[in-house]
């Protein structure tokens, strides 16, 4: 049955859109909101099997390209399917309604004729300026619009979606999972609306296909197998969004998504969608860009006419398989395209010569294309004046260890020496992104560590072994330095700058222990009962290394410094646990007091990481612990201001 629409319907696209899928009509109930999406009809212009669907399926989508726009069916099926202000357009018409908490309900699925004049064309642009304004013809629909999407937006956040719309940054979520840019000449306000209604129609869609036990192309999107069963994974993914503050970090919260969750599939089988957190979804409302949309939407209109599908449940299987075979193979196409646009770049950059405008991320590429030959000077220098600054990350020692060229080897060395002196956390970074780089090649190195001494002073003798390397014993009052030695041994000895040390070889002897001088016993009353000894605190000053505290502290860059400091607040707890070992003093020393009756406890609590310590007292262990942590980070953080601010004015 066809039936003929009466209110204007929006149809949100940006400036240059040729390719109208949509539009939407949005009008506020009692209970909710009444929604209408009406999609193009493209599946009785361009017939299963003739020469344009062959087309379509090869191409799979409309390509964006700089250079321009490959339409998916050819410039003038398109022209003829889009839907239009001024000429009738047949349309598959999605109705839903929507509670005014977020709950979708399919209210029918229909054929419908578009008249000409029932749809007004609107830009991203237009749409900030239509909500500010009351007067405006389409601002009720908008703002009712608006106000539907921030509750789908919630709704989908609070079942644990993977929801991004960073409108400061101009980062979105796909739907599978990704995180991107905000389209070029997109609105953030329409965007978000249009996202919102065409996931809930997707998922209508879906849920009615499988209610009428009708079989159509489903998008699945699953947990990655060997990730954690974590529900609220990607819900935290999304949140963390919000500390995030350079590339590199953003980079390894992609990381973090890529290994939460596999990459997004078509199925004749429905299997769910993880990153929406919907039981089904399909792709249904884009057939004039998207073949999936194409064939399913072929399904729904023959299923509507009571008429043969045109595609059986096997028949479907087979053309999901086909779309993932060659998205895959476009994929490895555009991958090698972008790694080599990013080598003439990065060429360009060696041969500018100034390279410290880049950040980590860029400078990596960077240094990785100049270790495959003699190192250019540009990236020496840059090397040398990151390595005085504290600017050299882990990524970036790596690659200096998978190159074999004479020239390097010098560098390195060079290199090494200074950053094992004044950034001796770095080694086993270093060494794990070794692994990284070589696909697993390397395998862990052990760590043997010999312990000798009273408990008061103990002495720790550590050596690694990574294949037929071994490096010499280096002995301390502190665990943790030196196994960041020995890994800085290691490392020399990979690079070939010294060689394996006998691995025979016995830790070295003890040494001898201090004598305890005899002192006479103080003359005391026979009932007199000495006050208990106080706890022991960490000296601040034992074994510190005040290199790897100046680093862990954001060194000499006050942006740097800041982030740190934001960073550490969030948890200082956790902040000063890791600290502790870093800078070599040991574990973060915990003190506890307990005064008060039982019904009214008061905990009093002081924590030690080397120079930081502070004291807080609270009705609970935590509460004063955290407290204790805030203080003492606040505390170290500041002073470090202080003492650069000291510095820079040549001291008092």
């Amino acid at each position: 049955m066809t039936t003929t629409a009466t209110q204007c319907a929006l149809m949100i696209d940006a400036s240059t859109t040729r390719d109208r899928d949509d539009a939407l009509t949005i009008t506020p109930t009692a209970s909710g909101w009444d929604v209408e999406v009406f999609v193009a009809n493209v599946a009785d212009l361009v017939p299963a099997g003739a020469p344009a669907d062959r087309t379509a399926a090869t191409r799979v989508e409309t390509r964006y390209r700089t250079t321009g726009t490959v339409p998916m069916l050819g410039a003038q099926l398109e022209h003829a399917a889009t839907l239009s202000a001024t000429q009738d357009r047949d349309a598959l018409a999605i109705r839903l309604r929507v509670s005014a908490d977020g709950d979708v309900v399919l209210a029918g699925l229909d054929r419908e004729v578009l008249p000409a004049g029932s749809c007004v064309a609107i830009t991203h642009d237009q749409v900030t300026t239509i909500l500010e304004d009351p007067d405006h013809a389409h601002h009720a629909q908008l703002s009712a619009a608006a106000q539907l999407a921030q509750v789908l937006t919630g709704r989908r956040r609070a079942a644990g979606a993977f929801v991004v719309y960073d409108l400061t940054r101009g980062l979105v979520s796909g739907e599978d999972g990704r995180l991107l840019a905000l389209p070029e000449g997109h609105n953030a306000a329409a965007y978000v609306v249009v996202q919102e209604l065409m996931i809930a129609a997707n998922a209508a869609v879906a849920q009615y296909a499988i209610d009428a036990e009708l079989p159509i192309l489903f998008r699945n999107h699953l947990r990655n197998p060997v990730a954690p069963a974590d529900v609220d994974r990607l819900a935290d993914l999304a949140a963390a969004l919000s500390t995030v503050t350079t590339t590199a970090e953003l980079a390894a919260l992609q990381g973090q998504l890529n290994t939460a969750i596999s990459k997004a599939t078509y199925g004749a089988t429905v299997r769910g969608h993880i990153g929406l957190q919907v039981p089904a979804y399909t792709h249904a409302t884009s057939p004039l860009r998207r073949y999936a949309d194409l064939v399913t939407q072929r399904q729904l209109l023959a299923h509507l006419d009571g008429t043969e599908v045109p595609y059986t449940a096997e028949q479907l299987a087979t053309i999901a398989h086909a779309l993932a075979a060659i998205t895959a193979e476009r994929n490895v196409e555009i991958e090698a395209a972008q790694k080599a646009r990013t080598r003439r770049a990065n060429e360009a950059a060696i041969a500018a010569g100034d390279l410290s405008h880049m950040n980590d991320r860029e400078f990596l590429r960077v240094l990785r294309l100049g270790a495959q030959a003699a190192p250019p000077a540009s990236v020496a220098t840059e090397l040398t004046e990151r390595a005085k600054t504290g600017r050299l990350h882990a990524g970036h020692i790596a690659v200096l260890y998978t190159t074999d060229h004479p020239d390097w080897k010098t560098l390195r060395a060079n290199l090494t020496a200074r950053l094992r002196a004044e950034h001796a956390y770095l080694a086993p970074s270093a060494i794990s992104a070794l692994q990284q780089i070589d696909g697993g090649q390397i395998v862990t190195p052990t760590l043997d560590t010999d312990i000798t001494g009273p408990p008061h002073q103990r002495t720790f003798a550590t050596r690694a072994h990574l294949e037929d390397m071994t490096t010499r014993w280096h002995t301390g009052p502190v665990k943790k330095t030196t196994e960041h030695v020995a890994l800085w041994d290691l490392l020399d000895i990979i690079g070939g700058h010294t060689p394996s040390a006998d691995p025979t070889t016995p830790p070295p002897a003890p040494p001898e222990p201090e004598p305890t001088p005899t002192v006479a016993p103080p003359c005391t009353p026979a009932n007199h009962t000495p006050p208990p000894a106080a706890p022991r605190t960490p000296n601040p000053a034992e074994a510190l290394d005040a290199f790897a505290l100046h680093a862990a502290l954001g060194g000499d860059d006050d942006t740097r410094r800041a982030r740190r400091r934001a960073n550490a607040l969030k948890n200082p707890v956790g902040w000063l646990t890791t600290l502790a070992p870093t800078i070599g003093a040991g574990e973060l020393h915990v003190d506890t007091h307990t005064e008060g009756p039982p019904h009214e406890r008061t905990f009093t609590v002081t924590l030690t990481a080397g120079p930081a310590r502070a004291t807080a007292a609270a009705p609970s262990i935590k509460a004063a612990k955290t407290a204790a942590a805030h203080a003492a980070v606040t505390g170290l953080f500041d002073a470090s201001t202080a003492a650069a601010v000291s510095h820079h004015d040549g001291g008092a």
